[in-house]
């Protein structure tokens, strides 16, 4: 790891030189902070990038899942913490059972307050895909909950994706599902 030394005003008042160790400090310093080196500045949460919705798939949940409820009932491996802000593509299939319709609910809990995004319904009893764009703070949650209007038969979900930007790299504090397709640091 790099060492990070602090570098005196006195080193770069206008009257003083630029010497070869004043350079070596500006050179590693920067690289000192990024490895988190003992006495460097910590780089904040706010400085990680900002996302942008897109259709690279960074976060995937393939699994059917059904419930047989008239009451939204949360979606096992759907939710997944935030560490940055922006905005995320949310993509989902769902269907209905022999009856009713099936009502699939995008969350998003921000500290303690949860919030419906948005809602899809549908009466087909084959996959219907949706998608919303959903703006997100870092610690925000996001999940899915399912539901049918007619309790006695099943509505169904899958292929629930997070999508953003192919350059982004999506920081989730992951709860389930598979992380993919983030850039490689070089």
């Amino acid at each position: 790891m790099t060492t990070y030394t602090a570098i005196p005003n006195g080193d770069i008042d206008q009257d003083s030189p630029v010497t070869q160790p004043l350079l070596t400090l500006m050179r590693d310093n920067p690289i000192a902070i990024t490895e988190g080196a003992a006495g460097a500045p910590r780089i904040l949460l706010g400085a990680l990038e900002r996302l942008s919705a897109g259709s690279t798939i960074k976060y995937r949940a393939d699994a059917v899942f059904s419930i047989t409820s008239t009451t939204f009932t949360l979606v096992t491996n759907s939710n997944i913490s935030f560490m940055q802000a922006g905005t995320v593509r949310v993509s989902l299939e769902h269907r209905r059972g022999a009856g009713g319709a099936s009502e699939a609910r995008i969350r998003r809990t921000r500290g303690t307050v949860v919030t419906a995004v948005t809602t899809f319904s549908t009466t087909n009893s084959t996959f219907t895909a949706e998608t919303a764009d959903v703006s997100i703070q870092p610690g925000d949650i996001l999940d899915i909950v399912l539901r049918n209007t007619n309790s006695a038969v099943a509505a169904d979900v899958q292929n629930i994706r997070y999508s953003c930007d192919p350059a982004n790299f999506l920081w989730p504090v992951d709860r389930y599902g598979m992380i993919e397709n983030n850039p490689t640091v070089t």
